[in-house]
């Protein structure tokens, strides 16, 4: 609790992530990253559970276009 700033500006600067960043809401960081499904438990078990300050992470996995590193979802 109260380390959501730290946590994401040590998120930013991971070279597997592309985009970081604080939120209000049930999750304090929103984090996104590109790869292939089967890897994202080593991204998750071995990137981002080590942070200091990270307690848990929920993992919603996205197929979608994506445009300059940020998935570009229909409305």
């Amino acid at each position: 609790m109260g380390r959501s700033r730290e946590v994401a500006l040590a998120l930013q600067k991971c070279d597997w992530v592309e985009f970081a960043e604080r939120v209000t809401g049930p999750y304090d960081v929103v984090v996104i990253t590109q790869g292939y499904l089967r890897d994202i438990d080593d991204v998750v078990n071995e990137g981002l559970r080590p942070i200091d300050g990270v307690i848990r992470a929920v993992v919603c996995p996205v197929s979608a276009a994506v445009q300059g590193g940020v998935p570009v979802l229909a409305h």
